[in-house]
């Protein structure tokens, strides 16, 4: 492979890596959305126990995969960089920068994933409010 090409696969696996964390919020959030979707479409009142199940389970996973994430940053950017090319190509200011960067994006979208399941848990599946 040539440097042009290795590089740019360095900074595609850079970006999804980076991005991780708003990657997987976008998955929950449209999974939340979709499967609620055709749950409450196929039948309303076997869907409500089954919804909530569902993306109760589905968001504890995504949130366990977050907090890994942050927690596991700095060791994931090195991978992802691979740590010889950290030291040759890299300056260590680059290394902290996307460190921090992964995991502010894996905090906030961890918020989002929250907010958007305790939605789904609190509010009636497939019915409506009236008042």
């Amino acid at each position: 492979m040539t440097g042009d090409t290795l590089q740019k696969e360095q900074y595609i696996r850079l970006t999804l890596f980076g991005l991780s964390g708003p990657l997987l919020w976008v998955f929950h959030f449209g999974f939340v959305y979709i499967v609620q979707l055709f749950l409450c479409a196929l039948s309303a009142e076997a869907a409500e126990t089954s919804v909530k199940v569902l993306i109760a389970a589905v968001s504890a996973v995504i949130v366990l995969a977050l907090i890994l994430l942050i927690v596991m940053a700095p060791e994931l950017t090195a991978r992802a960089l691979h740590l010889q090319d950290v030291q040759r190509h890299y300056s260590r200011n680059t290394f902290v920068f996307l460190s921090f960067m992964t995991r502010a994006l894996a905090g906030l979208s961890l918020v989002a994933v929250i907010w958007s399941a305790l939605a789904v848990l609190f509010l009636p599946a497939c019915g409506t409010y009236t008042s």
